[in-house]
């Protein structure tokens, strides 16, 4: 019996692709902003960032615009 693979993503502002587990799930609210979903309950599309290198991250996703392209709607 073949064993099951952890699920990996690509962080939205470094491009680094890593186990999900070790990533942090940002969404966008109704409202248009994006939060964070620590617990990775929110419903709808999820855009992921590097939770070691948060901060960095965070600011390149942010200069790339990549919340933008990455949850559908505009972002606040």
């Amino acid at each position: 019996m073949a064993k099951k693979q952890k699920p990996s993503r690509t962080c939205v502002g470094c491009h680094t692709v890593r186990p999900q587990n070790e990533l942090v799930r940002f969404v966008r609210t109704s409202k248009g902003t994006v939060v964070e979903d620590p617990t990775s309950r929110f419903r709808g599309r999820g855009a992921y960032v590097c939770s070691e290198t948060k901060e960095r991250c965070l600011v390149l996703a942010i200069k790339k615009r990549a919340f933008e392209r990455a949850l559908p709607g505009k972002v606040i």
